[in-house]
């Protein structure tokens, strides 16, 4: 795997906007697709920011300020997005 130009390559294929979540030993858990949960185009996905709060929920910030909290077992938002201000 590498990351290139913000697409990431597995062998040959390209899978954009997809978030792939392992254990602590390298088991696949779940992949998110975001356009689909975030209910948005791939266009408008750009990110500004990628962390875990303390619950190990998973917390996005796009580059135009919106903040998403997302389950990162079953891959559902939690809440409505925040928006933040402007953007980055």
């Amino acid at each position: 795997m590498m990351i290139r130009d913000k697409v990431l390559l597995v062998g040959q294929k390209e899978i954009k906007s997809m978030i792939f979540v392992f254990s602590g030993f390298g088991k696949h858990i779940s992949t998110i697709n975001l356009p689909e949960k975030l209910e948005t185009t791939r266009d408008k996905l750009q990110w500004a920011f990628l962390s875990f709060t303390q619950d190990e929920d998973l917390c996005l910030i796009s580059a135009d300020g919106t903040m998403y909290i997302i389950d990162p077992l079953t891959g559902e938002v939690k809440g409505r997005p925040v928006n933040l201000g402007s953007e980055f």
